[in-house]
């Protein structure tokens, strides 16, 4: 995590499952190091006004 504000958008294409309680996305091809996963929607039951981040507790780590 050299760079904490760096981020790697995922086209919505490699969106594999977006469901309220569940989320699986292809990631994208990433260099050896270590990676905090971060969602941000604007979508609940119905569009919210403004978006939300939720981010994960575990590290991704690429070897």
């Amino acid at each position: 995590m050299d760079d904490p504000k760096a981020t790697y958008p995922v086209a919505a294409d490699d969106i594999v499952v977006n469901n309220l309680s569940e989320v699986i996305i292809v990631i994208p091809p990433l260099i050896a190091d270590t990676y905090r996963l971060k969602i941000t929607t604007q979508y609940s039951s119905n569009l919210l006004k403004e978006a939300r981040t939720a981010v994960f507790d575990k590290i991704l780590t690429v070897q």
